[in-house]
């Protein structure tokens, strides 16, 4: 569990290979970042992760748990893959905004690694997707923190469970990582 009680880290138990989960892939050249609670939206992020190296390939993803290596520094590989992304993908869940850690909502919290994520993503202009899933809505600007209220505005990708059809988000990502040009 990281300093803002959210358990971001390897899974206890992956009994997949580090080769053939592709861990060496490099941070720098990951386009696409995904932000979640793992207590909140951990399968559908885990989903949605897998989905997408199915459609871009391995190293165009990164989610924590794949994308560190065990005694890697935790936080400065998720400041450099933040910087380089094209995009960061906010998997939002029903209790994305109200779990709660020590003293109050996470979201609260200015050490908060989701928080920071998307922060340093809006900051730097790049563009910030919020998927919503398991019924969840997108919170209003006066539910957030003053530093994630132009989240509120974005227009948000609903992941239905029924369906779960990604085709939108795919196309929407596809000319997010195209470098302009090609």
């Amino acid at each position: 569990m990281n300093v803002s009680g959210d358990a971001h880290g390897p899974e206890q138990g992956d009994s997949e290979p580090f080769e053939k989960r592709d861990i060496e892939r490099a941070t720098k050249s990951a386009k696409i970042f995904i932000s979640y609670r793992r207590a909140d939206a951990s399968w559908p992020a885990r989903w949605l992760t897998d989905k997408l190296v199915d459609q871009f390939g391995p190293g165009v993803v990164f989610q924590d748990v794949d994308s560190i290596r065990p005694g890697d520094d935790f936080a400065a590989e998720i400041v450099a893959a933040v910087g380089a992304c094209s995009v960061l993908l906010a998997v939002i869940g029903p209790r994305w905004l109200t779990v709660e850690g020590d003293g109050g909502r996470r979201i609260d919290d200015p050490q908060d690694w989701v928080r920071l994520e998307i922060e340093t993503a809006l900051s730097r202009e790049i563009r910030v997707i919020p998927v919503l899933v398991d019924e969840a809505t997108m919170p209003s600007a006066c539910e957030l923190p003053p530093s994630l209220q132009s989240l509120a505005g974005k227009q948000p990708v609903v992941l239905n469970p029924v369906s779960l059809d990604i085709r939108s988000l795919v196309s929407v990502l596809e000319n997010a990582i195209t470098p302009t040009g090609v």
